[in-house]
């Protein structure tokens, strides 16, 4: 289970990565417009990939990535984003499904948590918010299930998704400078049975917007240091 767990947000990195239908989080409001990008078809995007399994190991690689129009899902245009490992990885292509508007950028969970019932339910086929436009601070889920498993074990399990606005800055893309707006978006799972720590999980994704360009960074920390994987932009068509 642990290891499900840590490929769900390896995947949900890689897919840079979103709005649940009954999503906890603020309403929109014209008193904050972060820096926001609109997806079209055939948009390609070139990333180089770093990542640091522990301090003293380091492996890079190319990303590529491209959108093709998926319809309408839920109430949202979809694109699916696909992803091909050129110099790494490269039996680990992939592809999510994602969505960005003037609100927010989001991608689509279909399959749920996994590993617990009540939250699945709550998570499956939900777009959910990686980044608000409208907002410095949001709440995806903040969910608690409390069960009894089958040997009669008392089973508690929180799971928590949330996010903000770090800072408006300026980063070099392609020789020239861009404003630029950079967020974080938290996950935190943790699971007890009976009284005993099983499973806790906590990974912070920061996302670098370049205001009509689309995703400049993504870096991933779990527990707020090493290891972590690093994405950045080297062009865009």
């Amino acid at each position: 289970m642990k290891n499900s767990i840590h490929l769900l947000a390896i995947a949900l990195f890689l897919f840079t990565l979103n709005s649940c239908s009954d999503d906890s989080g603020t309403d929109p409001s014209d008193e904050f417009v972060g820096a926001t990008f609109q997806l079209r078809e055939g948009m390609e995007w070139d990333y180089n990939y770093f990542r640091l399994p522990n301090q003293n190991e380091i492996f890079d690689g190319k990303i590529y990535t491209k959108h093709k129009l998926n319809g309408e899902l839920g109430n949202k245009q979809s694109f699916k984003r696909e992803i091909k490992f050129v110099s790494s990885n490269s039996n680990s292509d992939a592809y999510s499904i994602v969505s960005t508007d003037d609100d927010e950028y989001s991608y689509y969970f279909d399959s749920g948590l996994g590993f617990h019932s009540i939250i699945q339910e709550q998570t499956r086929e939900s777009w959910m918010k990686m980044i608000d436009y409208r907002n410095e601070s949001w709440v995806q889920f903040d969910i608690q299930a409390d069960s009894i498993t089958p040997d009669n074990k008392e089973y508690s399990a929180i799971y928590k998704r949330y996010g903000s606005k770090v800072e408006d800055l300026e980063v070099e893309y392609k020789g020239q400078s861009y404003n630029a707006t950079k967020y974080i978006v938290t996950f935190l799972i943790d699971v007890s049975i009976d009284g005993e720590q099983t499973l806790y999980f906590n990974t912070d994704f920061y996302m670098t917007i370049i205001e009509g360009i689309g995703i400049y960074k993504t870096e991933r920390y779990e527990d707020s240091n090493g290891p972590y994987d690093t994405e950045v932009l080297i062009d865009h068509k």
